[in-house]
């Protein structure tokens, strides 16, 4: 509503002899319906982190599709960057999901040292951490939500 109020850009006055003249001072321009745009987009704004490793076709993908969606992007190349355990509780807790529906399972090395072994949700959160090529990707964080973004697509469940 104080936007609408502020609206002068076309304002006028009526003068005692009922000529309803365009203000002539000189002050700051206010347009409702631009500056009420603008106060959605910024309330609004949408600023996706990527957890991303730039050697996997699947994370360039959705980091490709993030991009021509226009969203602004904060990429972490986990790999090289790492990821805490506070971290990925949080990123996990944001899905829904449980901590082993993170794993790559056609990775070698799970092959080789867990897989048949039955693991806590704090243990697989703790491999991860310390194995991070056994994380999924890309994972897509927007605000309170996350998702694999596996296929891209999923990214539109967070939006």
């Amino acid at each position: 509503m104080t936007i609408q109020l502020k609206d002068n850009s076309k304002a006028r006055f009526l003068d005692p002899k009922l000529t309803n003249k365009y203000n002539a001072k000189e002050e700051e321009i206010f347009r409702a319906q631009e500056d009420y745009y603008k106060y959605i987009i910024n309330k609004h704004h949408i600023v996706m982190k990527i957890y991303h490793n730039p050697r996997c076709s699947k994370s360039r993908a959705g980091l490709q599709y993030l991009e021509e969606k226009g969203y602004d992007i904060e990429v972490k190349k986990y790999l090289v960057e790492g990821i805490t355990k506070t971290e990925l509780k949080e990123i996990i807790s944001k899905t829904g999901k449980n901590p082993f529906d993170f794993v790559r399972t056609q990775e070698a090395d799970y092959k080789a040292n867990f897989k048949g072994k039955n693991f806590s949700d704090e243990e697989w959160i703790n491999i991860l951490v310390e194995n991070p090529k056994l994380l999924q990707r890309p994972i897509v964080v927007n605000g309170n939500k996350a998702v694999l973004a596996n296929p891209p697509e999923n990214v539109e469940e967070i939006i």
